[in-house]
């Protein structure tokens, strides 16, 4: 997810109102703390300013406050008054805001309401021999869903697929090449919304133009790429959803979700026709030109916190202070992914760990320097917060770095794909023996070199897709 752009695509709304300029400067220096306070000072100017409240909310997430901004959503979204596009962007804010607090599925405002129906024509299907599938996505870079797209489509059966990428990202790297080079066709859409994007009415003809018969949704409620009106408009045979977003979307509009048994089998009210691949919620392997490294812990251990700092919560600096307690080797590094995050809320970090350990803690200022780069300085990773990134377990073992799986389970889906990644490898889960971090890291880094299921998942998927295309064509 490229926040930088996501926050400039809101800030466009606000372009050109002198009233704004000093919320555009705030987010400009990347000071959201800063932008807060200004929004906070407009609303009371402008208290029915809908988009004000949009990114008020939006800036609430990001700088650690979901509650609030959940309930800032909520009030957009059931205000009948609300534009339309201000209230799709509402509604995906206020799924991530209910993924970052763990609240359940069926606790949920129900959205279907907001969504179009079926555009009611006849479906297309195409005279080729191949089933022609078309995947849209906002990730197709150097980012865990883009590492793993390009995987699978490396993979692909070429003999009974057609591949189209429909990218509504803008950053063109090696795993963009990649992918570009792997599939038949691949077309730029931009972000819904913004300058120069292709409409839902036109992606949904081009869609049809193409003669995709099963298309793929890589983004869910994903803030910035999400286009799951075109999916309820069923512009193809086929409606797929898999792993840009791993909680339900809460649409009736999907044939099938490609998921786990690890992540969906606790959970309530999935309204999509669950898969269950066998080999994972996502394919697991070693990432594009990560160098292979030997576990080898320094005399001081080095723990990364490699989760965006906005969603640290006091339970969760609690239990990293307990592992510094726990053993004088243990060095703690938060790494804070992107420039959005302030100073206020790293200070807010250091100030509820025990005096005692505060001069074993670095708080790692990422703002110029590749995301992977963090990996370098760490011996082991450790997972606590509940919303980390997808594939971060990925990441760092991929570079070198073994990681390993706190005791706390966490209430989303995606804390469960660290559960389905630690099930999948055999690496040992729920660890409670903070004095043997060394040991348990270098056993999971010796399981997980050089693993990769990539093959066998992008086999089981395909299974899946004839499968489901044959079902739906008898439906017709």
């Amino acid at each position: 997810m490229n926040l930088r752009k996501e926050i400039d695509s809101l800030c466009d709304y606000l372009r050109g109102e002198p009233e704004y300029s000093d919320f555009n400067s705030c987010m400009a220096r990347n000071n959201s703390v800063a932008a807060q306070r200004n929004l906070e000072e407009m609303l009371e100017r402008f208290p029915h300013n809908f988009l004000l409240k949009l990114n008020y909310g939006y800036i609430l997430i990001k700088t650690g406050y979901p509650e609030r901004a959940r309930d800032i959503f909520r009030e957009i979204i059931l205000n009948p008054s609300c534009p339309w596009d201000i209230e799709y962007l509402a509604i995906s804010n206020y799924m991530m805001a209910c993924d970052y607090l763990g609240i359940s599925n069926n606790a949920r405002l129900d959205i279907r309401k907001y969504y179009p129906g079926s555009q009611g024509d006849c479906i297309q299907l195409s005279d080729s021999e191949k089933i022609i599938i078309g995947y849209i996505t906002s990730d197709a870079f150097n980012h865990p869903v883009g590492r793993a797209l390009a995987k699978v489509i490396e993979n692909h059966d070429r003999d009974k697929f057609e591949i189209n990428v429909f990218y509504s990202g803008e950053t063109l790297d090696n795993i963009a090449q990649n992918i570009l080079q792997n599939c038949d066709r691949m077309i730029y859409i931009g972000s819904n919304g913004q300058s120069g994007a292709m409409s839902s009415r036109d992606l949904y003809y081009k869609l049809r133009e193409i003669h995709i018969e099963i298309l793929i949704d890589c983004n869910g409620h994903t803030v910035g790429g999400a286009r799951l009106p075109l999916f309820c408009k069923r512009p193809c045979l086929c409606n797929v959803t898999m792993f840009g977003y791993p909680n339900s979307t809460l649409l009736e509009c999907f044939d099938m979700r490609i998921s786990s048994e690890m992540v969906t089998g606790d959970r309530c009210r999935w309204y999509e026709p669950i898969y269950n691949n066998p080999y994972g919620y996502m394919p697991y392997f070693k990432s594009y030109d990560c160098k292979s490294a030997e576990f080898n812990c320094n005399e001081m251990i080095v723990i990364g916190c490699i989760s965006p700092i906005a969603k640290i919560s006091k339970s969760d600096i609690q239990y990293y202070d307990q592992l510094l307690q726990a053993n004088e080797r243990f060095q703690l590094v938060y790494a804070r992914l992107g420039t959005q995050y302030s100073n206020d809320k790293a200070q807010w970090i250091m100030n509820q760990h025990s005096d005692n350990v505060k001069n074993r803690i670095v708080i790692l200022n990422l703002k110029n320097q590749p995301y992977l780069k963090v990996f370098e300085i760490c011996d082991v990773v450790l997972d606590h917060v509940n919303w980390s990134n997808q594939t971060l377990f990925q990441d760092a073992t991929s570079c070198g770095v073994p990681f390993i799986l706190s005791p706390k389970p966490g209430l989303l889906s995606s804390a469960m794909l660290s559960r389905d990644f630690a099930f999948q490898t055999g690496i040992k889960c729920n660890i409670e023996d903070y004095e043997h971090l060394d040991y348990y890291g270098a056993n999971a880094f010796a399981i997980m070199d050089g693993f990769d299921n990539s093959k066998q998942w992008t086999h089981a998927f395909e299974e899946a897709m004839i499968d489901l295309y044959e079902r739906r064509l008898g439906e017709l």
